[in-house]
């Protein structure tokens, strides 16, 4: 669990140098374009950046945390990257490869994508609550009950089904409490 919570540091690290370098790039009125993009994706924190979020997150965060804010932060970044012209992103590659940030990709898309990846495979066990930066309109939801789930959770969970909601069922892993499953509901 260390291993990867050094790997989530590190990359939350870049992906801030990287929104930071945005700053400089975007207009003004691209900047109000991505503010209401960020808060459209529910990725929007105490600024239009998250920055103290992240930093928080940096310094003394668990890997929970790490994760979150660098979910968070590659949402931020897929959406500077949607609203910049070519020559923006040009002058963007090379303010990332001035702040430090050096990689084949200048925004390390492919880098944060596989630390996301082996990330949530680690903490698929112990990782509960929501994702705030899932796509817009969605909410994944997992619920991890202390005992078997009883018929009013089951009630609960077609009414949610009847509203539209995907739920499923998945036994909880084996070294957790026998006879309880894990529900989930997006």
């Amino acid at each position: 669990m260390k291993n990867i919570g050094n790997e989530l540091r590190d990359e939350l690290r870049a992906a801030h140098a990287i929104i930071r370098t945005v700053l400089t790039v975007l207009t003004f009125d691209q900047k109000i374009q991505w503010s209401n993009a960020n808060e459209r994706d529910n990725v929007i924190g105490e600024g239009m950046t998250r920055a103290d979020e992240r930093k928080d997150a940096i310094e003394r965060g668990c890997v929970d945390a790490l994760y979150r804010e660098l979910k968070c932060a590659d949402r931020i970044i897929v959406n500077a990257r949607a609203l910049l012209t070519h020559h923006q992103c040009e002058l963007w590659a090379d303010a990332i490869r001035l702040a430090g940030v050096v990689s084949r990709n200048a925004t390390r898309d492919d880098v944060r994508e596989k630390a996301l990846r082996r990330a949530a495979q680690e903490l698929s066990g112990s990782w509960f609550g929501f994702d705030p930066a899932g796509p817009a309109e969605s909410v994944t939801v997992v619920m991890l009950p202390t005992d078997a789930m009883s018929a009013e959770h089951a009630a609960f969970l077609r009414g949610l089904e009847r509203l539209g909601a995907l739920v499923f069922s998945m036994p909880r892993p084996a070294d957790q409490r026998a006879g309880a499953g894990a529900m989930c509901a997006a």
